[in-house]
């Protein structure tokens, strides 16, 4: 099987797999690196963790859908069809023990993930729920 470009496709990760090359946590900032790493076509074992099925991306992006998207968010598309089988995606789940001196994260699925590297990129709340004074205007 080829993939975009001609090369050949890898293959999907193994479901069982949980010692990685590099683990990423966060949201949206991660599904684009993991991509984007996935695009240069490194040979990293990668796994992705994020509490977002989708990818949230803030209306200043696209100043035609402002006003128009209730939270003034857009929901681009389904994380699992940014990241391609290769690498090991864990939707919706959270870290919730971090384990540096063993190089290792534990999930709120209760998988426990090892890595070489770990970026953590949770990415910032573009909600406008914590601007100060905006409720009252309303």
């Amino acid at each position: 099987m080829r993939a975009a470009g001609g090369g050949a496709k890898k293959p999907a990760i193994p479901s069982s797999e949980r010692d990685f090359d590099i683990v990423l946590v966060g949201g949206i900032n991660t599904t684009a690196l993991t991509k984007f790493l996935q695009a240069e076509n490194v040979p990293y074992k990668m796994a992705l963790v994020t509490p977002n099925a989708k990818a949230i991306m803030p209306t200043a992006y696209f100043g035609v859908s402002h006003g128009h998207i209730d939270g003034q968010k857009l929901e681009s598309a389904a994380v699992s069809s940014q990241v391609e089988p290769w690498s090991k995606t864990d939707v919706g789940a959270k870290v919730v023990q971090y384990k540096p001196e063993e190089n290792k994260v534990v999930l709120s699925n209760g998988k426990e993930y090892s890595y070489k590297a770990l970026v953590i990129a949770p990415g910032f709340n573009h909600t406008d729920e914590e601007i100060e004074g905006l409720k009252e205007l309303q």
